[in-house]
């Protein structure tokens, strides 16, 4: 026996089944809609006329079983998804929001795009957008701004640029696609630094920090290092320009050649030991004859003639004879003492003579070096301002590399996200189906969901075209390119004029570089200097005098190209006029000046430079015509002075000479004051030994004068006596 079938209740049929229905209603809403006449009458059989209404059909079955429940349930879904005709009451409505929406657009579409473009540039440049009005037309798709003026952050008197009148054409049927397209941008009337009625600072704007970290990368510090290091090669060079030149690097490279420092100090030894032995006796002996001048002068300074008495005369003759005597043994040491500094003396007197006959000897050998100069030439030299113009790019390269950097990886990023959003557009397809029919192939889809296609910009001194801009260039299929013109003195006091073309490719399977351009410019002032550069990298004081200082006038003329991994190229070239160079005076002073007076004969200097970096390296090559025509005035100048050149190299190589013998000369006047010492005690017991001799015959004879004098009077006594006188 057959199982019994599951029931399904009426109340679980869909609800178009459950209403009751007019038979007109029910033809309409469920009849109409059911195209197979079997269905037809299955569904028509289901309704019958309601007992408290029998103008109406409902169904009063109470169940079903599971089969028809099914087949009720499927042809609900069929009904459902037949639309009906036109219900005039909910269009009406739709239509009176549609009509209120498009009077609502049609008159504040344009204040409200004013708003949108005033507070979108204001974001942008940190100050106020003056907008005198804006005019959005649907029908003929266009925008048109008049009178735009932006205000410049940094100087809130002035606008960084005007335009009287901006007119974008946009494809509207791209715009109902969720796409802006812009087949033209035309800007007319730009003006650049114009002056403002009102401030351009925005209430309450707060200043934006500055950035942090730039100048920190990798590339960044081997930038700065680069730079330290043509500085000091430039140095090294000047340097090596004038050895043979230098005295000092005469001595230095023959060193091992000269006689003056070995005889000098062995000259300086020998006398040294003969002063330590010398270091008393001088004093010693002075000590002795001021004791002895003492004791004499008491004898000595006697009026002999004033004593009569034999006695006393004999007296004073006894302590002259005592003095004497004592002289007679001063003399004795002063004559040893003479004899032993004779001795000394000529031993120091070999020793300097060896010494200054090796000055001499090296004074020969020094002139001899110094004459095979016959002229100045320069080797080493020939690419110093090679390095000066390679610190001055390294200098130009540090400062605006940090914003490249940022420009570069920014249009990196940027394409890395416009790929995410089609990525993930592509991993998560919508199903669409279709009713069975014939496939018609149009032309691919190839806008992206911004593009614009032609910007033209033009004003007093300037005129610009970029075309084909887009946040997906591998769909339109081209890069943006670029070309423009400007003249500064339109604006500015400065005459520096700007061309430049070139294009950007941010896409990843058009076969352009990310970046190439070609610029010139002229009118440019340019200058470096050494020094500063230096604190500026917070380089350590380096000695770089001789390392030239410039500034002039330059045109420049430059192709860059940038890959997407990283690799940028750069090749320029420097045209430069009215050209002052200098350079830091250095020893010796007259190469100093001659130096700078070959610096300033160059008055016109043109090199190029080639460079490649990467994230991580850096590479640059520097050629000039200024080392040649350096070198060619220089070596001029030092020639035409060689002679005047050569004596005053020789002065001072015999002044550096005559350093080795300073001690010695200190040391032979210290021998030379003991000599005199010795020599003046000597004269001094000399002197009173001969005035204590004088003293000892005056006194004799006194003597015997006065016992002369006694006998005769004592004669004369008697022959008183005898003869009563």
């Amino acid at each position: 026996m057959a199982s019994e079938q599951k029931k399904i209740p009426f109340k679980k049929l869909p609800w178009l089944f459950k209403k009751a229905y007019t038979e007109k209603s029910l033809e309409k809403k469920l009849l109409k809609k059911l195209y197979i006449p079997a269905d037809r009458e299955f569904v028509a059989a289901q309704f019958s006329a309601d007992e408290s209404d029998t103008a109406k059909l409902r169904i009063h079955r109470t169940e079903y079983d599971e089969k028809d429940f099914r087949r009720l349930k499927v042809l609900s879904k069929q009904i459902k998804r037949q639309k009906g005709r036109v219900n005039l009451v909910p269009l009406a409505a739709v239509a009176a929001v549609v009509v209120g929406i498009v009077l609502a657009v049609l008159m504040f579409k344009d204040p409200l795009a004013k708003r949108a473009l005033t507070v979108g540039l204001q974001k942008i440049t940190g100050a106020k957008v003056d907008i005198a009005s804006v005019h959005v037309g649907i029908l003929d798709a266009s925008v048109t701004v008049r009178g735009l003026a932006a205000a410049d952050k940094n100087a809130p008197m002035k606008n960084i640029f005007e335009a009287q009148k901006i007119q974008l054409d946009f494809n509207l049927t791209q715009l109902l696609k969720k796409r802006f397209v812009c087949q033209n941008l035309e800007v007319s009337g730009m003006a650049f630094g114009t002056d403002r009625k009102t401030s351009g600072e925005l209430p309450g704007a707060a200043k934006k920090a500055s950035d942090k970290g730039l100048g920190d990368s990798k590339i960044a510090l081997l930038i700065k290092e680069r730079q330290k290091n043509a500085l000091e090669q430039g140095k090294k060079i000047v340097s090596s320009m004038f050895e043979s030149l230098n005295p000092q690097k005469f001595l230095d490279n023959a060193l091992k050649q000269l006689q003056t420092p070995a005889a000098a100090q062995k000259a300086q030894d020998t006398v040294a030991q003969i002063i330590a032995v010398w270091e008393k006796r001088p004093a010693e002996l002075e000590t002795a004859v001021n004791d002895f001048r003492k004791s004499s002068e008491k004898v000595i300074g006697r009026d002999y003639q004033a004593i009569k008495d034999v006695t006393e005369l004999k007296t004073v003759l006894e302590e002259l004879n005592a003095v004497i005597k004592d002289g007679q043994k001063l003399v004795t040491l002063s004559d040893m003492t003479v004899k032993d500094l004779q001795k000394d003396g000529k031993a120091v007197q070999l020793a300097a003579k060896e010494a200054f006959n090796a000055v001499k000897k090296d004074t020969d050998f020094v002139t001899g070096e110094i004459n095979k100069i016959r002229s100045f030439t320069v080797a080493d030299g020939k690419n110093i301002f090679a390095q000066t113009v390679k610190a001055a790019a390294y200098s130009a390269l540090g400062k605006y590399y940090p914003y490249a950097e940022k420009a570069f990886n920014a249009a990196i990023n940027l394409n890395k996200e416009s790929k995410k959003k089609a990525a993930k557009k592509q991993k998560t397809p919508q199903a669409v189906r279709r009713l069975p029919g014939r496939t018609i192939q149009y032309r691919a889809d190839i806008y992206p969901s911004f593009l614009i296609q032609q910007m033209l910009a033009n004003g007093t001194g300037f005129e610009g075209r970029i075309r084909d801009i887009s946040n997906d260039p591998d769909r339109w299929g081209k890069p943006v390119s670029f070309s423009a013109h400007f003249d500064e003195s339109a604006f500015f006091e400065s005459k520096r004029t700007h061309s430049g073309e070139g294009l950007i490719n941010i896409g990843e399977k058009l076969n352009y570089p990310l970046l190439k351009m070609q610029y010139t410019g002229s009118g440019y002032s340019a200058s470096f200097n050494p020094s500063s550069a230096l604190q500026a990298i917070g380089a350590s004081v380096l000695d770089i005098a001789g390392v030239p200082s410039f500034e002039g006038r330059a045109k420049i003329q430059a192709g860059i190209q940038a890959e997407r991994d990283g690799q940028v190229g750069i090749d320029a070239d420097f045209n430069f006029d009215e050209v002052r160079l200098t350079a830091a005076s250095f020893e010796p002073d007259f190469i100093s000046r001659i130096y700078n007076a070959s610096l300033a004969a160059i008055k016109n200097m043109r090199f190029k430079i080639k460079a490649e970096f990467s994230q991580t390296d850096l590479n640059m090559d520097v050629a000039t015509d200024a080392d040649k025509i350096f070198i060619a005035a220089l070596q001029t100048g030092i020639n035409k002075e060689l002679s005047a050149i050569k004596q005053k190299a020789l002065k001072e190589a015999q002044a550096e000479l005559e350093k080795y013998t300073g001690t010695l000369n200190e040391m032979l006047g210290d021998f030379g004051s003991i000599e005199t010492i010795v020599m003046n005690q000597k004269q001094a017991v000399d002197m009173l030994q001969k005035k204590l001799e004088e003293s000892k015959v005056e006194v004799i004879k006194r003597i015997e004068q006065a016992g002369k004098d006694s006998l005769k009077d004592a004669a004369g006594s008697a022959l008183e006596s005898l003869f009563g006188w």
